[in-house]
């Protein structure tokens, strides 16, 4: 059995507007694979700053068409293992200084993974960047897949 559902990305910054991007999904015995468009997509200049150089960045969360608290994110699904990924769309190659991120152009997905060396009353973060990639499938072959998320 096969359904579609038509998902949009929505925006991490308020009042910036919808974009009407088109990522399609599908769901297959259980299973949704989701399609990242390959054209260059416009952003205006609300996703720019002084901190990104005039390279303008927007975090995407995918939603469904039909209700916006119902969004979809990739995660590990084991048991104590918290991790996820975060999608990000940059207008062009990015470096942040210290080499600390590098997003290029395009569509970028960003894994956060728990901080190992992490305790309660450290000064270390709680959670870390894993792995870059520009490849969907990279976080698919470690285990993630897309959940439903429900925001309200």
């Amino acid at each position: 059995m096969e359904s579609r559902r038509h998902i949009r990305p929505g925006t991490a910054t308020l009042d910036l507007g919808e974009y009407p991007w088109t990522i399609t999904g599908k769901i297959t015995n259980g299973k949704m694979t989701i399609a990242f468009p390959n054209e260059k997509l416009e952003l205006n200049s609300a996703f720019e700053n002084s901190f990104t150089e005039g390279v303008k960045i927007c975090i995407v969360y995918i939603e469904s068409k039909y209700s916006k608290s119902m969004k979809f994110g990739l995660h590990k699904i084991e048991p104590d293992d918290f991790s996820q990924v975060y999608i990000y769309y940059s207008s062009d190659d990015f470096i942040r200084p210290h080499n600390e991120i590098t997003l290029m152009a395009g569509w970028n997905f960003i894994e956060e993974i728990e901080n190992p060396n992490w305790f309660y009353g450290s000064d270390e973060p709680w959670s870390i960047i894993g792995l870059i990639s520009q490849d969907i499938n990279d976080f698919l072959s470690k285990g993630y897949r897309w959940q439903m998320e429900m925001w309200f």
